[in-house]
């Protein structure tokens, strides 16, 4: 273990030494998109608060909802769409970290062809994930229904049941999504399929199951040394609440909300891309040195 990180430390400082300012400052805006930034929105939400005031965020939520409830579909298609374009955005940035990582070149359009191919099975590969994962959670209602049944009773609130459902899919779909990023997009990449990398990578798992423990376990690592330094810096270096929401009082001003949203989102990201950017190259560094024969 000792050797392995030796040598994915060594793997990372030559990387950075042969990098040049430039390639420095084009990795941090890559990683504003890519590895596990955004992560922390579900983790430590509460830093949001940090950049835009959560109560404004409420007050116009319920504005909305009393005043301008025919607006609603729209809003919520301008979010879906603004998501939409963040997931492509972040595989094609994946796809330039590879490139950058690797000192590889290909021509943009090669690159949105990669980019389409990867995303559109990825989609359908979520929608199965997501089945999976209700069917499962449906599997524990049950047992839960039937232990009630029994007179079995488990100190459990709706709030607590509620934040579980959310936490459960949404970390199901999240690893899935970085399992995918770290194995199967590297596959297509070399011009396969998406079926056939799920093939190579399944039977390359079968025989490689501890290095896959390791990995994400000391993953899981780098995301929890994340979380506690943003942690750190938003408390101490960050005043709160910097941008307060002005009252929506039409459509106009309720879509300008949603790009302040966004915006929020993206300067979270930004200022996490700074220490996302040296864990994740150590981490892909890491997968180098560990799934060298992949």
């Amino acid at each position: 273990m000792q050797k392995i990180l030796q040598q994915t430390w060594q793997k990372q400082t030559e990387y950075y030494r042969s990098s040049s300012l430039l390639d420095w400052l084009s990795m941090l805006f890559i990683h504003i998109f890519i590895a596990w930034n955004g992560v922390q929105f579900i983790i430590f939400p509460a830093h949001f608060d940090y950049i835009i005031d959560l109560y404004s965020i409420i007050q116009n939520f319920n504005i909305i909802y009393e005043t301008q409830y025919i607006f609603i579909p729209l809003y919520a298609f301008c979010l879906l769409t603004g998501l939409l374009i963040f997931v492509f955005l972040k595989n094609f940035m994946e796809i330039e970290f590879h490139l950058s990582f690797h000192k590889s070149k290909i021509s943009f359009k090669d690159q949105f062809i990669q980019t389409i191919n990867f995303s559109i099975p990825s989609f359908s590969h979520n929608f199965f994930i997501l089945f999976v994962l209700a069917t499962a959670y449906l599997v524990l209602l049950i047992l839960y229904f039937l232990c009630i049944s029994f007179e079995i009773h488990f100190n459990l609130d709706l709030s607590f049941i509620g934040k579980f459902t959310t936490y459960y899919f949404i970390f199901g779909v999240l690893f899935f999504n970085i399992l995918t990023i770290d194995f199967i997009l590297p596959e297509t990449m070399k011009s396969k399929t998406y079926s056939e990398s799920i093939e190579n990578f399944y039977a390359y798992f079968k025989k490689n199951k501890l290095k896959f423990s390791f990995y994400y376990s000391f993953k899981i690592c780098c995301i929890s040394i994340n979380m506690f330094l943003l942690l750190h810096f938003f408390y101490h270096f960050v005043p709160k609440s910097f941008i307060v929401l002005p009252l929506s009082i039409g459509v106009e001003s309720s879509l300008m909300i949603i790009v302040t949203l966004f915006s929020g989102a993206l300067i979270s990201m930004l200022i996490n891309a700074f220490i996302v950017q040296f864990l994740n190259v150590f981490c892909y560094c890491l997968f180098s040195v560990l799934f060298e024969d992949y």
